[in-house]
């Protein structure tokens, strides 16, 4: 097929190439050109056609020899002098090869940044969490360590796990109320992750406050259902605390729901035992 007019495949990805070299997408902007290219050369244009189809290339050659992102890439190379990039009627096919070398080079140069960026950026979380917990641990400095390790949960508490990461350790450190502030904190912002409630639990259960072990066992329940070992661990807990009806009943649960859990059974027998 003849064209007599630019072909839209060739005219509307030109547009785009430009467009994008407008908002810097440097990459996007090349690709979009190599599709213009090689649908050119992939067809026959002739007449007019042909002439406002180079024009497009000649332009976008210009520009793109212009951008900032482009200087910078030929600069870091010791080409510092333009144009950088160079059309010429006929060499549409060297065109596209060499936009696409451009293409992979830049991205080589961005993957490489991009890579050290994020070794940079594990680095100072590695650091940060590292200066926290020894200044928690080893020098015994809780003040210090509380505000480090506040700070490390600033800054990436919004990851699933980190809160309670930290929570735990101020458990380890018998600092269960910081603890128990973190659990619930853990809880609110992830309400389906277990682990910042049975940590809230081991928090209230060092602070002495069973009333708040209580409710955190039933908010368990209602979040996550009842579960024959979670009736289980409330049915120790109520015993401790000297609730036998409580300790009988949801070790029932228990037994009821999983017959196999023989511990249940001997709470319930030591109980019956005593009434």
């Amino acid at each position: 097929m003849v064209y007599t007019t630019v072909p839209r495949e060739v005219s509307e990805n030109m547009a785009r190439a430009k467009a994008y070299l407008k908002r810097d997408e440097v990459i996007r902007s090349l690709d979009a050109a190599v599709l213009a290219l090689n649908t050119y050369i992939s067809v026959k244009i002739v007449g007019n056609a042909k002439y406002m189809a180079e024009v497009l290339f000649h332009e976008y050659a210009n520009e793109l020899s212009a951008n900032w992102t482009i200087k910078q890439f030929f600069a870091a190379r010791g080409l510092t002098k333009g144009p950088f990039v160079i059309y010429k009627s006929g060499r549409e096919q060297q065109l596209s090869e060499g936009l696409t070398a451009l293409k992979m080079a830049i991205e080589k140069v961005n993957n490489a940044a991009r890579r050290q960026k994020e070794e940079q950026a594990h680095a100072e979380r590695k650091n940060l969490l590292t200066k926290g917990l020894d200044l928690l641990y080893t020098q015994g400095d809780e003040a210090k360590g509380r505000a480090v390790l506040r700070r490390y949960i600033d800054h990436y508490g919004s990851e699933p796990g980190v809160i309670v990461e930290i929570a735990n350790h101020f458990l380890k450190a018998n600092l269960p109320i910081e603890a128990a502030e973190l659990f619930e904190r853990a809880m609110e912002n992830f309400p389906k992750d277990p682990k910042g409630f049975t940590g809230a639990i081991q928090a209230y259960t060092a602070m002495g406050d069973r009333n708040k072990v209580e409710n955190t066992y039933l908010l368990i329940l209602r979040t996550f259902g009842a579960h024959p070992n979670t009736y289980l661990r409330m049915s120790k807990f109520y015993l401790e605390w000297n609730k036998k009806d409580k300790a009988y009943d949801y070790a029932a649960r228990a037994l009821d729901g999983d017959k196999s859990l023989k511990e249940a059974q001997l709470i319930m027998d030591k109980i019956d035992k005593r009434i």
